[in-house]
């Protein structure tokens, strides 16, 4: 609990009562005393050591792992690989809604309309995943957890949320990392032709993903060649690396700006979304 003394906020641990597992801060591994004005306890480690003993006969001290953080591309990653791949006692999962997009052959002759599904994706626990690595087979565990009180955020009440990808036996740092790769060029791959759209949330002050949409080609943009090659000929000298550093070295905010002009439906639109899908950059 919290009490206030003079402005001050003491945290009370209650060590002697066990909370349910992923929950008890007090039997979180590697707790160690610290000297110094402000004493106290902190922790050394970002998961439940005894929990993982006691039902994956996982040993922390002879264990490697990685946490990752909510706001890091790799925790969607991780958490959709593991819906798909996971395996273990998976019980907690969490839906998202999404809009199946219909094929350009339906678009063109008008049958149906796009529809709403809901797909699974691994909420809180353990999942076993396996991963090879030059022939070798190793499990990995991905520990989703939360813990803590609510507490208020910029965008309204939250919990304290990790992931933490574990694998048995110290020397094995190198299937995290493999695996993390592989996880980042399998997105990079099946990204290649879409383009992710960003809204301003006002009320809680961050940029907000609304969705994503398939990036047309740009020869599918009815406008005169010579403007299209106008604008991609810009901007292919724009994105290279002595034009960055050319920048860099004078001081120079690293950016373009265009402004798009004309009638209604004249392919302003069309163009920034195919120009969107030939860069990989993102609408707002």
């Amino acid at each position: 609990g919290r009490q206030h003394n003079k402005g001050r906020v003491l945290l009370l641990l209650n060590t002697t009562h066990r909370l349910k597992p992923m929950s008890d801060t007090s039997s979180f591994a590697k707790i160690e005393k610290v000297d110094g004005p402000v004493g106290g306890q902190f922790e050394v480690a970002c998961f439940d050591a005894a929990y993982l003993q006691e039902n994956h006969q996982i040993d922390a001290n002879d264990s490697v792992w990685m946490e990752i953080q909510r706001r890091d591309k790799l925790f969607s990653l991780v958490l959709k690989h593991a819906s798909k791949h996971g395996k273990g006692d998976l019980t907690s999962f969490t839906p998202k809604p999404e809009t199946k997009e219909q094929s350009l052959v339906d678009r063109i002759v008008g049958l149906g309309s796009a529809t709403k599904c809901v797909s699974l994706v691994f909420g809180l626990g353990v999942a076993e995943i396996e991963h090879i690595v030059d022939g070798k087979s190793y499990t990995l565990y991905a520990v989703h957890q939360r813990r803590g009180p609510v507490v208020g955020t910029n965008c309204g009440p939250a919990m304290w949320q990790t992931l933490v990808v574990l694998c048995k036996g110290k020397q094995n740092k190198q299937a995290l990392t493999s695996f993390a790769e592989q996880l980042l060029k399998e997105d990079e791959e099946a990204d290649d032709n879409e383009f992710h759209i960003f809204r301003w949330d006002v009320q809680d002050s961050y940029w907000d993903m609304t969705g994503s949409k398939v990036a047309r080609s740009l020869d599918s943009v009815v406008l005169p060649a010579e403007t299209k090659n106008k604008v991609v000929t810009d901007l292919d000298d724009f994105l290279t690396r002595d034009t960055y550093a050319w920048y860099t070295e004078h001081g120079i905010p690293y950016k373009r700006s265009y402004l798009f002009y004309g009638v209604p439906g004249g392919g302003k639109t069309s163009l920034l979304q195919a120009l969107a899908g030939k860069y990989r950059r993102n609408l707002c």
